[in-house]
């Protein structure tokens, strides 16, 4: 059924709202938390954010923090955290590329001019706390219309935006779809601006399902109402800055506006009340990863997650790396990912601030040429990173960091998948002995970083007070479990428990519009706290530490990005020769399997038709698919049986089960074997594949 047009009513406007002491149950007046003696008093700070008890426990025990905590922990949203940078230190970068470099000053002046401009486009179908959707590659202005964003009472949502035309169509209608934006903003780029225009018009008339249906009513949304922002990208020609006549004429009743307009405006933001930006009020919307155009399942983060993370970051880098943020000269980050991830999120537009570091970052990381102008130009005291990523930084700038950080400290953050042990080698031999390597393990859901890795033991803690539990035996928790007898609760000295492990802290609550998802994956215990189960199997030691020993969730990791085995086999399908598909991972290191994988790919092919694995790669492009998501020739196995493929009941793949006995049989034929060649996945995928055959026949 289509979405139908929302009703009129009265636009619900803007006014500006100076909080005072009292009239607001968030924003209280703050009092110091410290005693006459000292000490440290938690019950006298009413706004710091549910900081942990490690983290408390850390600035009681040092008396400098005194004039950090009274001026920083005070803040009861996101955008106060800027803000209290723009006043601190106006002067200073906040934000750099290899073309531009913004001061904390510029982007104060510029978010204001975004928001206030933003502000003006309300009408009866955009008011305040309304989603605006930012399809936008990592650079400055993603940052400022973020941050405008923001300013301007409204909810950013984020994607990590596909790079071609069929995969950005089904992306864009995907990320509409779930978050009902009433603004999107774009590059001014002709051949995605063509995409996005046609995309929303045929929105307009197509029928969805009627849960999409209703939530878009319950938003008063409906696609004729978005309005287009246009960015002129710093590295485009100015003949790419205006729309064609052809293209406005074709659609004159959508609204579009350019970017430059809004920051040259001189238009100030109009401050958001308190009923909009307290603590549990959503901040931002960030996306899990996605695959074949699709944007995975967005989540919302509060102002309190947001805060709380910030804050929480910044004070562990400080007690544990004192040496680097600690410093009188702003500590510089070279971040080299996407942004628009929960990882890159936490880094520049969370952490950043508060330590007023000056972070770096890529509009194109695949670039040889930017990552040499940025990189290469400058050293810097922090390096955030992903184990694919570092392999290819070392090998091409080996030489420059050996010749450059000799006698300096440098800490390398890897994050998104475990490092191989042959990166962590190979990074600390390029930076000399000051370099200090260590890996971070997150997701989205959890807010990202929640635990990181000891370089001595390899094995995995939490970092931020915020607690796992492992379930063992391989069960499943539901809501109203008792914390207290569901987890192992003891390990023996010496011993290990192998379970499913669940995090509670500052977590994300729900997937936007999917209950059936949120059930799932965000558990309720009996006194209320949210779990999060993250779908890893783990070896939980006597000291809490543990390992990733597998995963239970159907997911494919490359680069530090999960990807669905589902959707991907659903790209194939259609192709002329493909009767059936199905992908399914194996890890490239089984002692680490944290780590990437290899995408391995079954093909049922029709009779009689011949197989052509170029077909194949262009048909599932077609479909939406981006290079990282294609097959690779070498692992592919081809059949006419369609009983290769283990299924359930309901005719499922059994995506699990098929790595597991993959992965066995690799263990079987190769004994010791841990980074299996393709060569050998592949006789063992048709070793396992004949065999369930043959208990099928």
């Amino acid at each position: 059924m289509p979405i139908e047009p929302p009703k009129q009513e009265e636009p619900e406007r803007i006014e500006a709202h100076i909080a005072t002491p009292g009239n607001d149950p968030v924003v209280a007046e703050f009092h110091s938390p410290y005693n006459d003696d000292g000490t440290i008093d938690w019950s006298r700070t009413e706004n710091y954010a549910a900081h942990s008890p490690q983290i408390q426990a850390f600035i009681g025990a040092h008396p400098s923090t005194k004039e950090y905590v009274e001026q920083e922990l005070e803040l009861y949203s996101s955008v106060e955290i800027w803000e209290r940078a723009f006043n601190k230190t106006p002067d200073k970068v906040a934000v750099r590329t290899k073309d531009a470099a913004m001061t904390y000053h510029q982007l104060d002046q510029q978010t204001s001019a975004f928001g206030g401009k933003l502000q003006q486009l309300h009408s009866s179908q955009f008011k305040a706390g309304d989603r605006v959707l930012l399809m936008l590659p990592t650079s400055i202005e993603s940052l400022v219309c973020k941050l405008g964003t923001q300013r301007a009472g409204c909810v950013p949502a984020i994607p990590v935006i596909s790079q071609t035309p069929q995969a950005f169509k089904a992306q864009l209608e995907d990320c509409i779809l779930n978050t009902f934006p009433k603004v999107i903003v774009l590059p001014d780029d002709p051949e995605l601006k063509k995409v996005a225009l046609a995309t929303i018009k045929e929105m307009q008339t197509a029928k969805y399902e009627k849960s999409r249906v209703d939530a878009a009513k319950e938003q008063n949304f409906h696609p004729k109402d978005i309005q287009l922002i246009f960015v002129e990208m710093g590295a485009q020609k100015p003949s790419h800055y205006k729309l064609t006549q052809s293209a406005v004429n074709a659609v004159s009743d959508i609204k579009c506006h350019s970017y430059k307009q809004f920051i040259n405006s001189g238009a100030k933001v109009t401050p958001i009340p308190t009923t909009i930006a307290t603590l549990d009020q959503p901040s931002e919307i960030l996306f899990t990863s996605g695959t074949t155009g699709k944007s995975g399942k967005p989540v919302v983060y509060t102002h309190r997650n947001c805060v709380t993370n910030a804050h929480q970051y910044a004070a562990h880098m400080r007690r544990e790396y004192g040496h680097v943020f600690n410093k009188q000269t702003p500590t510089k980050v070279f971040f080299g990912l996407p942004t628009a991830h929960a990882y890159g999120n936490m880094i520049l537009t969370q952490g950043a601030p508060v330590l007023r570091s000056e972070v770096t970052i890529l509009h194109s990381p695949a670039d040889p040429a930017e990552l040499q102008a940025t990189i290469g130009s400058q050293t810097y005291d922090v390096l955030f990173s992903v184990d694919r990523q570092l392999e290819g930084v070392i090998q091409a700038f080996g030489t420059f960091f050996t010749d450059t950080y000799q006698g300096k400290t440098v800490l390398v953050v890897n994050g998104g998948s475990a490092a191989k042990q042959s990166t962590i080698e190979s990074t600390k031999e390029a930076f000399g002995e000051g370099c200090t390597f260590i890996s971070g393990y997150g997701m989205t859901e959890l807010t990202v970083l929640s635990h990181l890795q000891d370089p001595k033991t390899g094995r995995y803690n939490s970092v931020y007070g915020d607690h796992h539990g492992v379930v063992a035996g391989g069960n499943t928790l539901q809501n109203g479990f008792d914390p207290r007898t569901a987890f192992v609760t003891k390990v023996q000295e010496g011993d290990k428990v192998e379970g499913i492990m669940y995090v509670t802290g500052n977590t994300a609550k729900e997937y936007l519009y999917n209950p059936e998802e949120t059930a799932k994956t965000f558990i309720t215990d009996i006194d209320g706290r949210v779990w999060v189960n993250t779908g890893d199997i783990v070896e939980v030691h006597s000291d809490q530490t543990f390992d990733i020993t597998g995963r239970q969730k159907e997911i494919m990791i490359k680069g530090g990005k999960n990807y669905s085995p589902p959707a991907l086999a659903s790209a194939a399908m259609g192709c002329e020769f493909v009767q059936s598909a199905v992908f399914f991972p194996i890890p490239k290191d089984f002692t680490n399997q944290g780590g990437d994988d290899h995408f391995v790919m079954i093909v049922i092919k029709k009779p009689n038709q011949d197989y052509n694995f170029n077909e194949l790669c262009q048909h599932m492009i077609s479909k939406g698919a981006e290079r990282a998501e294609l097959p690779q020739e070498g692992l592919v196995f081809v059949s006419e049986n369609p009983k290769c493929i283990p299924t359930t009941k309901t005719a499922k793949p059994q995506i699990v089960l098929l790595k597991n006995k993959v992965m066995e049989q690799i263990k079987t034929n190769y004994q010791g074997c841990t980074n299996p060649s393709h060569g050998q996945i592949l006789e063992a995928t048709e070793q396992v594949t004949l065999d369930l055959a043959q208990q099928q026949a």
